[in-house]
């Protein structure tokens, strides 16, 4: 009997603890899941003096709202700020650009889009920061353009911005190598707009002339940090915009680069 009365007791004690842990629980309210906040940067190989557009990525994964939202992106003293899309703010003292989001929902993301200018290369790094309510989420650090081997750059630039017809206008052609590595690869092409006439070219190297194009030959080496110049004369044959072409490739550089260099002949 005592042995009954000893599991009756057990019984009903367990059954008056799960009646009280059941009506905490019951009475505790649920505290919601946090939003949680995810950065992604798409951005490309950057080219010596080129523009490049990044887009940052905001995405909440969690399970509520992000309300109070910032990013911040650090740009490196090597960049030039250009625009900051979605009324983005520049801070030129510390190079930063500030964008505030009043909401992003759950599950859904957010884009904001920088344009930079790539100036010279240099130990550079960009930092991307996004808070909730001030508290940090999530921060992405990352190299701003090739890092070690860089792009031969290449600048173009008119002895005269005004022609007259029979006037002598020089292109002076300036390849600079930015790469860590010499390049023997070089290859240039000159297309010549039809209202100027092909005089003489100054070259380091011999050229080939097949209709409006002149093309040159590899040139034989250039040193990490050395540059070469290339100079082509034409003559101003008939009014009109003169946009003179180059073109260069190198088999150290995925994509040819193009410049553009333009004139205007007048018919006084």
């Amino acid at each position: 009997m005592k042995g009954r009365a000893y599991l009756t007791v057990i019984a009903v004690l367990a059954l008056t603890l799960a009646s009280e842990v059941s009506a905490v629980i019951a009475q505790t309210p649920m505290t919601p899941v946090a939003p949680l906040l995810e950065l992604e940067v798409v951005h490309p190989k950057s080219l010596p003096r080129s523009e490049s557009t990044y887009t940052v990525r905001v995405t909440n994964g969690g399970k509520t709202p992000a309300r109070n939202v910032t990013v911040d992106a650090r740009i490196p003293i090597n960049y030039g700020f250009l625009q900051a899309g979605e009324d983005g703010q520049f801070d030129e003292k510390t190079r930063t650009v500030h964008w505030q989001i009043s909401e992003i929902d759950a599950g859904q993301s957010r884009d904001v889009i920088l344009r930079v200018r790539f100036l010279q290369p240099f130990e550079n790094q960009f930092k991307i920061v996004v808070r909730e309510n001030g508290r940090s989420h999530a921060e992405i650090v990352f190299p701003g353009g090739w890092q070690g081997l860089w792009y031969p750059l290449i600048e173009v630039s008119a002895s005269e911005r005004e022609l007259h017809i029979g006037d002598i206008c020089e292109f002076e052609i300036r390849i600079t190598n930015l790469m860590t590595v010499p390049d023997r690869t070089l290859k240039l092409k000159c297309i010549i707009p039809d209202v100027l006439e092909f005089v003489s070219a100054n070259r380091p190297t011999s050229f080939v002339r097949k209709g409006r194009e002149i093309n040159f030959e590899p040139i034989t080496e250039l040193r990490p940090r050395d540059d070469t110049y290339l100079r082509v004369k034409c003559k101003a044959k008939e009014p009109g915009k003169a946009i003179f072409r180059v073109r260069m490739s190198s088999m150290m550089v995925e994509d040819e680069t193009a410049r553009d260099e333009t004139t205007s002949i007048s018919k006084d």
